[in-house]
């Protein structure tokens, strides 16, 4: 989940310099690749159009960073719901001093990492 993070903020980066500077960078990632670029430079309109499509990306990736926490944590707490249910399960025949609820809340071992 880390790398999508990453991403996000790369991304978001490059949007920031699209919104704030549209013709600076199509000369840092377009313009080298002409012999001439002044005579391929875009037009305002093509300007106009990166400004806007970097604003609404930018506010794309405003709004996944809060969905993408709250996506991890429901995650995280259906995990360990399913691991409580499996550890009842399995406890659910042992005869002993507990029961299964206060050996899988209280004692269960951690679970062993594969």
């Amino acid at each position: 989940m880390i790398f999508v993070y990453i991403m996000l903020v790369i991304t978001a980066a490059l949007c920031l310099w699209g919104a704030i500077s549209p013709m600076g960078m199509w000369r840092g990632t377009v313009a080298w690749r002409y012999a001439d670029p002044e005579a391929h430079r875009p037009s305002s309109s093509q300007n106009v159009a990166t400004r806007v499509g970097c604003v609404v990306a930018l506010i794309c990736i405003a709004i996944a960073f809060p969905l993408l926490s709250s996506l991890t944590s429901q995650v995280d707490e259906q995990q360990e719901e399913e691991a409580y249910e499996e550890c009842l399960d399995e406890n659910d025949d042992d005869e002993g001093l507990l029961s299964p609820e206060d050996w899988c809340e209280d004692l269960s071992p951690e679970p062993e990492e594969s």
